[in-house]
């Protein structure tokens, strides 16, 4: 006795893709805006006259920009008195050493505008990106702070 071959099936029917009723907006638009005004910001303090501001001996490697109050806080991020031109290794020292960072802070600043920066630091207002990136091109392009 011999077995048959079962019958060949035709093409498979595929089902239909659900869409969604609207099309949803990509999320990378405020990060790129965010890292566009980053790399200005960084340009216009690394431009700046002289060295490392740190006053330690400088350290071989590029010169880097360092936030005198961090990145996180956007109030002052794109600030650019709370930018300075660091060493590379100075960049680091500070980096690991907060408290002195503060101290260092205060005394090349002055109270008054440390007080004035931490308060704009600590500010929950929400910022406007075209408006800052639109000012530091303006700085950029014009080779003044």
């Amino acid at each position: 006795m011999r077995i048959q071959k079962p019958e060949k099936r035709g093409p498979k029917t595929r089902k239909a893709i659900k869409r969604s009723k609207l099309a949803k907006k990509p999320r990378h638009s405020r990060k790129k805006a965010i890292l566009y005004a980053d790399s200005l910001w960084s340009q216009i303090v690394r431009r700046r006259e002289g060295g490392c501001v740190s006053g330690r001996p400088t350290h071989a490697g590029g010169f880097q920009a360092a936030h005198g109050f961090s990145r996180r806080y956007h109030g002052t991020r794109w600030n650019l008195r709370n930018g300075f031109k660091l060493c590379q290794g100075c960049h680091v020292y500070w980096t690991h050493r907060p408290i002195e960072w503060n101290d260092w802070l205060m005394a090349e600043w002055g109270l008054l505008v440390y007080h004035e920066l931490k308060r704009q630091a600590l500010s929950t207002e929400r910022r406007d990106l075209p408006q800052i990136t639109a000012a530091l091109e303006a700085v950029l392009h014009s080779g003044r702070e």
